[in-house]
């Protein structure tokens, strides 16, 4: 048995009318998501279709994102580039001064820094960079909230290496202060305000890992750069003290010599009457001849140490200068040779 429905003119308006109000309110909310999700729902599909190469797997596991900067991170299309792709793809920046990363055009690039003295510095200048594309996704009242509350950070914390960063900044990348602040200070200094702190959580599990990776290859620098400035001090005073001390031998050797000449002559000339006066002089005489041995042993001994601390100074001074050459992506190495 077959039922037929049969329709109304009026059933039918009000059906239309209901299917028209619901695809405007279907189009409403459509519109909505695109005015409020548009860029989390392009960076999901950015995320999803990224096939990170190991490099940038291990990057991510060391800085422990969250979900929401996995996500960030992936779709900004991460690389580790050797010097010559780097250079292309940073060349902007590579041009005003040493850089080892960038983020050009919502993508980011990493320098392959290849020196293992220097483990953490790429995983620090993702973290830096990622937190560019953090800034760049930013609302305008979220960057005018996290504004005042990084400057206020920045005069509780900064330091003179910081403020001389923050001033090159003004050169390289005028109009970006924040922005780098931002970046700076999530990925290199801890006790921040809570309000910073929440904020940075929402990207990276354990924050204080990055800044203390940061503060380690850091470190490698500093403590050859204390002791190079230690052992440049001692040059200074012991180059000080074997001139004074050289010339002060010089004129006692001197004196030493024209009373031995006299003694010689007294002797010859018949000038003692007794033998004890003979070698009372005589006693004098080897006395200080001694003492002045001694005293030519122990500038001798600071010119042999001396010359320690100079090959030592001269050793630090190529490590330094090795160090900063990994960081550098204006140097390729050539048949293993390092060539500008």
């Amino acid at each position: 048995m077959m039922c037929v429905i049969i329709l109304s003119m009026k059933n039918i308006n009000k059906i239309s009318i209901i299917i028209s109000a619901s695809l405007v309110s279907l189009v409403a909310v459509v519109a909505i998501f695109g005015i409020f999700y548009a860029q989390d729902f392009s960076d999901f599909l950015k995320a999803q279709n990224f096939k990170p190469s190991e490099k940038i797997t291990q990057i991510t596991s060391k800085i422990n994102l969250t979900d929401r900067a996995k996500t960030i991170f992936y779709a900004t299309n991460p690389r580790v580039l050797s010097s010559q792709d780097f250079n292309s793809s940073c060349s902007k920046l590579v041009e005003k001064s040493t850089i080892l990363g960038c983020y050009n055009d919502d993508k980011i690039s990493i320098f392959d820094v290849e020196n293992s003295e220097l483990d953490g510095v790429e995983e620090v200048t993702a973290a830096h960079e990622l937190l560019h594309a953090v800034w760049n996704r930013a609302s305008k009242s979220e960057r005018d909230r996290l504004s005042k509350e990084i400057e206020e950070n920045y005069k509780k914390i900064k330091t003179p290496e910081l403020e001389k960063t923050v001033a090159n900044y003004a050169i390289t990348e005028p109009g970006e202060r924040v922005n780098e602040l931002h970046s700076i200070l999530g990925t290199e200094f801890s006790g921040l305000s809570s309000e910073l702190e929440t904020h940075y959580a929402k990207y990276f599990k354990n924050r204080n890992d990055i800044v203390a990776m940061n503060t380690r290859y850091k470190a490698k620098f500093k403590s050859l750069e204390d002791r190079a400035k230690s052992l440049d001090r001692e040059l200074k005073k012991l180059k000080a003290e074997i001139k004074q001390e050289t010339t002060d031998y010089s004129n006692k050797l001197q004196s030493l010599n024209m009373a031995i000449l006299l003694f010689n002559s007294r002797a010859k000339s018949g000038y003692y009457h007794s033998q004890g006066a003979f070698n009372a002089d005589r006693s004098s005489l080897v006395e200080r001849s001694n003492s002045m041995e001694q005293y030519r042993n122990q500038i001798n001994s600071k010119v042999t140490d001396y010359n320690s601390k100079v090959v030592e100074l001269q050793r630090i001074s190529k490590q330094i200068q090795r160090l900063y050459d990994s960081l550098n992506s204006k140097i390729e190495k050539v048949d293993g040779i390092k060539s500008l």
